[in-house]
């Protein structure tokens, strides 16, 4: 939740922004899901030069926020996807449950973070 923070420049619920972007988390999602990054750049003032940075960021983020807590990475696996010594894969939806609209709801067919195995000793 620290690195949803970091990327939105505020606390991730904020009452003062448009709905879309009340609980900053969900909204990211989206914008990773759509393939619209640009926007969220935009929307919390991040240059072109750090878009690379900003999605490595995201998808950590939407990583260490899955619903089963079996399909996060651990803090090791987490900080060599920060340094960008570990190719981050698209997670897939981790608010199934708030966003039923979305494309990539996980069920026992179609569940992208059971086949993902964050294992420490792999990346050395």
């Amino acid at each position: 939740m620290l690195l949803f923070e970091i990327i939105g420049k505020r606390r991730n619920l904020a009452r003062n922004v448009p709905e879309s972007q009340e609980w900053f988390p969900t909204w990211v999602w989206k914008m990773v899901e759509t393939g619209n990054s640009v926007e969220l750049m935009m929307v919390c003032g991040f240059e072109d030069k750090d878009k690379d940075t900003i999605e490595r960021m995201m998808k950590t983020a939407l990583w260490c926020v899955q619903h089963r807590p079996e399909s996060r990475p651990s803090m090791s696996i987490v900080v060599k996807m920060l340094e960008g010594a570990l190719e981050i894969p698209t997670p897939p939806n981790p608010f199934p449950a708030y966003l039923m609209e979305s494309n990539v709801v996980p069920n026992n067919n179609n569940n992208i973070s059971s086949s993902t195995t964050w294992n420490d000793t792999s990346f050395l």
